[in-house]
């Protein structure tokens, strides 16, 4: 009788460890774009909801949810922007020719945006931990687009 239970009952212990893990792996990978879509369109997405800014149009955005990995261009006014970053309470800093890695195209060794003037925010979780997750919300003045990347765990 246990002979026939363990014969039975191992299959499925196999089975669900096996679904288990394609499920973690799953969840660890998994990612969609979003390309030129409206904020009504987008917003349907929590994670857009969360971090782009309702004005935002024009939004382009790679979004691997189950890290909280986000990377996202929009077009937005500068009144706006600041507007929103003011509900937020953060402090904007003026940005001068400044390279922004890591905010727009994830994956890509050469990503960089060059903002001739703008204004930028900075967040980082942990700043003696360099793989902390970090958050960059930029403005473009001269292009009137606005960027925003989270990376990390």
């Amino acid at each position: 009788m246990k002979t026939r239970l363990l014969f039975i009952l191992f299959p499925l212990l196999l089975l669900a460890t096996l679904f288990a893990v394609l499920g973690f792996l799953w969840t660890r990978g998994y990612s969609y774009e979003l390309t030129n879509v409206t904020y009504a369109e987008a917003g349907k997405t929590t994670v857009v909801k969360t971090f782009i800014p309702p004005q935002a149009r024009e939004i382009t955005a790679w979004i691997m949810p189950f890290r909280m990995n986000v990377v996202a261009s929009f077009r937005i006014s500068e009144e706006d922007f600041r507007a929103w970053a003011r509900t937020k309470r953060w402090k904007l800093d003026e940005a001068e020719n400044a390279m922004l890695a890591n905010i727009s195209r994830v994956g890509d060794p050469n990503d960089q945006v060059s903002i001739q003037k703008g204004l930028v925010y900075r967040w980082v979780y942990d700043d003696q931990d360099p793989g902390s997750t970090f958050r960059i919300y930029a403005y473009d003045r001269i292009t009137g687009t606005g960027y925003f990347t989270q990376l990390g765990d």
